[in-house]
């Protein structure tokens, strides 16, 4: 069965979105997550989370090289939709930058959103 395409965009400057799907690390996934685990639990705020490449430094936090800069920091909008069907949107809680520990790594970004 194939996979239906995710996009994700980011809104750096207000009213304006940026496709950045191409940075995100599909084979560490993007997450979703709405409702409750079970009915006695109480409803949630829906969350998400992805990795963003970060060969370039577009994504470093306090970057000023990056394009986005400064606009890499908490609260920024973010939305993931599937095939065209938008399933989150949300504000971006936090980007942690990795940094490569051997020569088979590279940078990325984990960006975590609450809605």
């Amino acid at each position: 069965m194939a996979r239906e395409p995710v996009t994700v965009d980011i809104e750096f400057t207000a009213g304006v979105w940026t496709d950045v799907t191409s940075d995100v690390l599909v084979n560490s996934g993007v997450t979703i997550h709405h409702g409750r685990n079970s009915v006695l639990e109480s409803v949630g705020p829906g969350t998400a989370s992805f990795t963003l490449d970060n060969l370039a430094g577009d994504y470093t936090p306090g970057h000023p090289g990056s394009p986005h800069y400064p606009n890499i920091r908490p609260n920024v909008r973010v939305r993931i939709a599937i095939a065209t069907v938008v399933w989150f949107e949300g504000y971006i809680d936090t980007w942690t930058p990795h940094y490569p520990t051997s020569t088979a790594d590279h940078p990325i970004v984990e960006v975590t959103a609450t809605d």
